[in-house]
């Protein structure tokens, strides 16, 4: 697919003509079809690991906590769609509304909501970290072992003094 785009008032937008139209319809099909891939294989993910669970049968007390492995997974799952679309859905309809009506494109007023829904945008990239540490309970404890070895590793330790040497490592 070529790319299209023009510098104009040092503002990059799309070549006028099929491209200009084509371009936001184009970007919010492929947003609603990242949002279905991603649902569909974290329940494809989801089903296969209950799937190998149901042909290896472990302890009760393991079952308990591989169930609820499962559930912080499907939330975790479900706060990152809701996340990734309340984020960047604001963008793609800027988008579909500056298609329909391209006499907005010069609004200042429609350019400032335009560039506040860029800003989501990026943050919906960017939150991945956030919803995954606040969600699961095993994020957060693997950041604390990382925290608490980095602690260990860079604070706690003890000056050494080499004698000979102006260093103290």
């Amino acid at each position: 697919m070529l790319v299209g785009f023009t510098v104009v008032n040092s503002v990059c937008q799309a070549q006028s003509g099929f491209y200009a139209e084509f371009f936001p319809f184009f970007t919010t099909g492929y947003y609603f079809f990242s949002i279905v891939l991603i649902i569909f294989f974290g329940f494809g993910t989801s089903y296969n690991i209950r799937s190998q669970r149901r042909k290896v049968r472990a302890i009760r007390v393991m079952e308990n906590r591989q169930i609820r492995g499962d559930t912080q997974l499907l939330l975790l799952l479900f706060v990152h769609v809701i996340c990734y679309i309340s984020l960047a859905l604001p963008y793609h309809i800027s988008l579909v509304i500056g298609a329909t009506y391209p006499t907005l494109l010069v609004n200042p007023k429609f350019q400032f909501i335009q560039n506040l829904t860029i800003i989501l945008l990026y943050l919906s990239q960017a939150i991945n970290f956030y919803a995954f540490t606040l969600t699961a309970n095993l994020y957060r404890k693997e950041l604390f072992n990382l925290l608490r070895k980095v602690k260990t590793k860079y604070w706690d330790r003890q000056p050494v003094v080499h004698f000979g040497q102006n260093t103290v490592y």
